[in-house]
């Protein structure tokens, strides 16, 4: 874009003669000159025009001296020259108006010739400062897109001079550093303070190599900004040379990169975290594997802390990058006195959310100390920044990740956070895994157990029924089958019980079943509890007298309540059984009462009695408090036993120790009695 350059225009300040005759004295030149009577005139002409120059003629200088004073500094930074006519020029004077900024001092009535001399020199240099501000604009127009296309891609632009080491930075590349546009970046030496010292030695044999090669200059580095945070840096740029081949200096550009590198190293961690996480399907070895791997990584010094049973934490894994620390920090741990738990991680697991300590201050670090020896263990830790982050689960909270940083380190940010949440729930999903193996595991131990434990108990009254039928076979072809109407009975009972027992276990494998499909359906009806108990007693007679097992029955009655007959003759059946199998020889006692609201049922023996470690798990599915060699059966029938009560709104409870025997209690709910029926409604029990 072309500019015009306009005439150059000279203010004239003065009284009204002497503005005329400076006036004609100034004609030849062409310039335009602008009169002014006062000093206020001046200043308002001068705010809307730009002079070239400025003569000040003050009827004296008393005056002269005030006016040249409002003149100057009413210019609001323009450099206009003055040139003030005075009309003696005594030393004094003119020291003075050099001093108030004149340029030059002249008699009152200058030489025409002397004056159009001073006048055409600040013309000529005015109209090449115009000339120069003209084309200096242009070219900013020029380009003003390409600033904005570097500006827009966050880039910075330098110059080094090599001779001097002297740096030349935009402030975009100031900002890339992160760095303000008035902090200071004017040397290499400066530069080079910022960059991380490990990336010091790469970053300075790149640019021996660009200055040896006289080619292109690349460099990516890690930046320490003020106030510790880490940035990435991408610096690109080419050796100039003078016409002798000689390097002069070196231009180029800068391109803020964290993101990119940050996005780069959070996927290689992620990656190398989910392998070894998936190295191992045990809990606590998968935990090691993160805190090993976080501490040389993400962090200085890491630690898990896992969920116990009771509600505390428990530190499973302490991992430090330098081993020589681990191991002291691992020493004084295990100095510490009572129960260990810390602080933090137990304010994080009771909150459910991550907690970023940016800057761990003193104050904090005695409040999150236990006791004075925790307080030393925290201060030879040395942390400068902590992100504590819980180990949450479907079902449940697993523990605690805590992560640490010393001093020296850049402290945690949010990406940080988001970055150990990241890699907290695969750790979870690594936990989840494994116990979700084991118990797969055990599940299909279980499976084969309970299918060998089946195929026995299921073959067993078959193969008795087999070999009965197989003798009466042989009688009646030996004799002529004289001896089969005397053996028939007894061969006859015996295989009513093997038919009953077989009948049994199917009964049981099929309500399993059931159980497994949907809610047990009860056919409730008003039931006599005590009498129940009574003929179910009278009707296993006949067994406990086989077991020899006195059999005694306590009740009074009637306990009536709205319940299914035939299940609770079930559980009543279920229990006996279980009591002349593992109390044969010994007594068996029945007893049936009330107390409150409920109704109860106690069956107790007098047998080998059940291990403590097998009371939490009687009443599962396929479990057996005994070896199924020496004692036979599926593992359902306090399994059952437990549903049909549940499914009743009641439960069943246990007492027992080796070679006690054994007392099960059953409650049902009885305050409803059979007076008043369940609604539809009633749910069943969980």
């Amino acid at each position: 874009m072309e500019h015009e350059v306009a005439r150059a225009s000279v203010l004239v300040v003065g009284d009204a003669e002497t503005r005329l005759a400076l006036s004609a004295a100034l004609a030849p030149l062409g310039v335009d000159c602008v009169l002014s009577g006062s000093v206020d005139e001046a200043l308002r002409q001068h705010l809307h025009e730009d002079f070239a120059l400025l003569l000040l003629a003050p009827a004296a200088w008393d005056e002269g001296r005030h006016e040249a004073r409002r003149l100057v500094a009413g210019w609001h930074g323009r450099a206009t020259p003055l040139i003030v006519l005075l009309g003696e020029p005594r030393t004094d004077w003119v020291r003075e108006a050099h001093a108030l900024g004149a340029v030059d001092c002249l008699g009152r009535e200058p030489e025409p010739d002397l004056l159009r001399a001073k006048v055409s020199a600040f013309v000529s240099l005015h109209s090449r400062h115009l000339a120069a501000r003209h084309v200096q604009e242009a070219l900013d127009e020029r380009e003003a897109p390409l600033h904005f296309a570097v500006e827009a891609a966050g880039l910075g632009h330098w110059r080094l001079e090599l001779a001097s080491l002297r740096l030349e930075c935009s402030s975009g590349c100031k900002l890339n550093f992160g760095l303000s546009p008035e902090d200071d970046l004017s040397s290499y030496a400066v530069m080079r303070s910022y960059i991380h010292p490990e990336d010091r030695d790469a970053m300075g044999q790149s640019v021996e190599r660009a200055l040896a090669t006289r080619g292109g200059y690349a460099s990516d580095y890690r930046v320490l900004a003020p106030g510790g945070r880490l940035r990435w840096v991408a610096a690109r740029g080419r050796v100039v040379c003078d016409a002798s081949g000689t390097p002069v200096s070196m231009v180029g550009i800068t391109l803020d990169i964290t993101e990119r590198m940050r996005g780069a190293q959070k996927l290689a961690f992620l990656a190398e975290a989910s392998r070894l996480l998936s190295a191992s399907l045990e809990p606590e070895d998968v935990l090691r594997r993160v805190a090993r791997f976080a501490s040389g990584s993400i962090a200085a010094y890491c630690l898990v802390d896992l969920i116990e049973e009771e509600g505390g934490l428990r530190r499973v894994a302490m991992a430090h990058r330098d081993p020589a620390q681990e191991q002291r920090i691992s020493r004084m741990w295990d100095t510490i006195p009572g129960r260990h738990e810390a602080r933090l991680p137990l304010e994080a697991l009771r909150q459910d959310w991550t907690t970023l300590y940016a800057d761990f201050s003193d104050e904090q670090r005695r409040r999150a100390a236990m006791n004075p020896a925790h307080l030393a263990l925290i201060e030879a830790i040395a942390p400068r920044s902590l992100i504590i982050v819980p180990l949450r689960g479907h079902a449940r909270p697993w523990g605690v990740i805590t992560l640490a940083r010393t001093e020296g380190e850049c402290p945690f940010d949010e990406e940080d956070v988001e970055l150990a949440e990241e890699l907290a729930r695969r750790a979870v999903v690594a936990l989840e895994n494994a116990r979700l193996l084991r118990t797969t595991r055990a599940a299909v131990q279980l499976r084969d157990e309970f299918l060998s434990v089946a195929s026995h108990e299921l073959k067993t009254p078959l193969t008795s029924l087999s070999l009965r039928l197989q003798g009466l076979a042989r009688a009646a072809r030996r004799d002529g089958g004289e001896s089969v109407p005397r053996r028939l009975p007894q061969e006859l009972e015996a295989m009513r019980l093997q038919v009953k027992r077989l009948s049994g276990l199917m009964d049981a494998l099929l309500d399993v079943s059931r159980l497994d499909a949907e809610a047990l359906r009860l056919e409730r009806e008003p039931v006599d509890l005590v009498a129940l108990v009574r003929r179910s007693v009278d009707h296993f007679a006949a067994e406990a007298a086989r077991a020899h097992c006195p059999l005694e029955c306590v009740g009074t009655g009637p306990i009536e309540g709205w319940w299914d007959r035939a299940r609770l003759e079930q559980v009543l059946e279920q229990l006996l059984t279980n009591a002349f199998k593992y109390g044969a020889g010994h007594p068996v006692h029945v007893a049936v009462g009330t107390e409150g609201p409920r109704a109860w049922l106690r069956v107790r023996d007098e047998g080998i009695g059940i291990d403590a470690d097998a009371l939490p798990r009687l009443f599962d599915k396929f479990e057996r408090a005994v070896s199924v060699r020496n004692y036979g059966g599926l593992g359902l029938g306090l399994y059952l036993v437990r549903r049909i009560l549940q499914s009743h709104q009641g439960s069943i409870h246990v007492e027992s120790s080796p070679g006690q025997g054994a007392t099960f209690t059953a409650w049902l709910p009885w305050n409803t009695a059979a007076r008043t029926a369940p609604t539809e409604d009633t749910p069943p029990a969980t």
